[in-house]
């Protein structure tokens, strides 16, 4: 087993052993809630697990642990962004959006995380972490007013949202949407 030293001398596995053991010995239906939180947490990046993983020649689940690790090399930046596109909004409804959108406004270009172009309306998954720093709120707040200037509606969802309100997420994204395409003339 990898280990570090600590100061006091302790010798301690790293995070992304840990991480990889507890996801071994938890039950299958607890792993990816286990490894969202942890991820969440920073207790290291998906990276780092992958390559941890990749050294590992056993790794019990080692196929839905690949499957989600996929997801965030596709380009997800957040666990809270893989669990929107790979859980909440996974279903036929959700086929039209599309996800980590680039976007040529007037002042800037932005990458949105979720964008029905047709109705023009933006989902932004925002994680406490960041959008909890008064400058983040600042950049987030003159970034939806440049979208809303270039006709965008923006709809924020955050990590309660996704996990514990995931129909009421789904829902409220859909009607937004379809109230924005029965509008005369769409948007």
């Amino acid at each position: 087993m990898r280990a570090r030293g600590l100061p006091q001398g302790v010798s301690c596995t790293v995070p992304e052993r840990a991480l990889l053991d507890a996801w071994r010995y938890a039950a299958p239906a607890d792993r990816r809630n286990l490894l969202y939180e942890a991820l969440w947490a920073r207790v290291c990046t998906w990276q780092a697990l992958a390559r941890e993983s990749a050294r590992s020649p056993r790794v019990a689940g080692r196929r839905d642990l690949d499957r989600v690790l996929r997801w965030f090399k596709e380009g997800a930046t957040s666990p809270l962004e893989v669990r929107a596109k790979h859980e909440t909004f996974a279903d036929a409804r959700f086929r039209d959006f599309e996800w980590q959108a680039d976007l040529r406004l007037a002042s800037r270009r932005a990458t949105v995380d979720m964008l029905h172009r047709a109705a023009k309306v933006v989902v932004e998954l925002d994680g406490d972490l960041y959008h909890s720093a008064r400058e983040a709120r600042d950049h987030d707040r003159d970034r939806q007013n440049d979208l809303a200037e270039a006709g965008y509606l923006t709809v924020r969802l955050g990590w309660d949202d996704i996990v514990r309100r995931p129909e009421r997420s789904r829902q409220r994204v859909l009607a937004v949407v379809a109230g924005r395409l029965s509008r005369p003339g769409g948007t």
